[in-house]
């Protein structure tokens, strides 16, 4: 997993220091030599922000410019090392970090290299250019609007203004978010109920994540309680209008397809089977918008989401610690162009 370390013309030393490069002084020679390249026309007025690493045998840049952040494609210290490896860490890093892919200065011969990615756009100067800029763009940047997928009990929708209330209840409900991997208190502890709604529908916008309302029509549902005295003991719930439930969240898009999807219900739809419904719309609106397959994780103490998911198949491999992981392939899918 690699990560930036931010410098300027000033500490250019000190930062190639804590690279973790090959002990050959002529390596550390021409790391700082590109350094300096890189950031020799930028005036100390300039509100240019550079942050360099170093991974498979290359060097390659974080540059933070008008609000928006660009990549270097990896430059190679010696003839041995090649670029491929490189790239496929720096669009884990930017998927991981959930910022849009725009890479800078890669040279033609280079380009093969980005084949996988089903949305891109090149930029050159002309088309005697020996180098591209290119931004690569992901099923959710592509889409204008979500998709609204309706089955049996339930509907997946944008999320609405009227959401707001029951939305942020389900943000700061502490059991629910156990296991979500992000507590909103570490940035905003004070937060507003819009604080959660304004934030979903940013993410939107950027094409980091694709945030849907899970909605329960009016009907009656069998709950099932799980316990070591009575694992599947019943009882009923009757629901007399449409209400907010709880959300469904696909996020981490690669550019090449795939995504990951996330569902958190409101304590007083757990239970009820609505996870495993909501997965399946969620499928249908992965395909809409374009996406081919779908990842998912499960802490393995979470044993409400391990018995809502218990007929898919869950592993370990390539799972963090203390969960279990399955993918499964989206059937059908669409040019995300295409929705409008």
């Amino acid at each position: 997993m690699i990560s930036f370390i931010p410098y300027t013309k000033k500490n250019v030393a000190t930062a190639a220091s804590k690279l973790r490069l090959p002990p050959v002084e002529s390596v550390l020679r021409d790391a700082k030599d590109i350094m300096k390249a890189m950031i020799s026309r930028v005036d100390e007025e300039d509100d240019i922000e550079y942050a360099v690493t170093f991974s498979h045998g290359c060097l390659f840049f974080r540059i933070f410019d008008t609000g928006r952040y660009y990549f270097t494609f990896p430059e190679p210290l010696t003839d041995d090392d090649d670029p491929e490896d490189a790239l496929r860490e720096l669009v884990r890093y930017m998927v991981r970090e959930e910022v849009p892919m725009r890479l800078v200065g890669v040279p033609t011969f280079y380009l093969k290299y980005l084949e996988g990615f089903r949305h891109m756009t090149l930029d050159a100067d002309d088309f005697t250019a020996d180098s591209y800029s290119v931004l690569i763009n992901t099923e959710c940047e592509l889409c204008d609007e979500l998709p609204d997928e309706e089955g049996e009990r339930l509907i997946l929708s944008s999320l609405s203004e009227e959401d707001i209330p029951d939305y942020a209840r389900l943000c700061r409900d502490e059991e629910v978010n156990r296991y979500w991997g992000y507590d909103y208190r570490e940035d905003k502890p004070d937060a507003s109920d819009e604080y959660f709604y304004d934030t979903a529908k940013e993410e939107f916008a950027r094409g980091s994540s694709a945030t849907f309302a899970i909605l329960v029509k009016p009907c009656i549902i069998r709950k099932k309680y799980m316990s070591e005295d009575a694992p599947e003991s019943e009882s009923t719930v009757r629901i007399d209008r449409v209400s907010f439930a709880g959300e469904a969240t696909l996020y981490a898009f690669d550019g090449k397809g795939n995504a990951q999807m996330a569902i958190r219900l409101l304590p007083e739809y757990q239970g009820l089977g609505l996870a495993s419904e909501s997965a399946a719309l969620l499928g249908q609106a992965a395909r809409e918008m374009g996406i081919i397959c779908l990842e998912f994780s499960i802490a393995e103490e979470n044993a409400h989401s391990l018995y809502a998911f218990r007929h898919y198949e869950l592993t370990r491999e390539g799972a963090e610690p203390g969960t279990l992981r399955a993918t499964f392939p989206v059937v059908g899918h669409m040019d995300p162009r295409a929705i409008k």
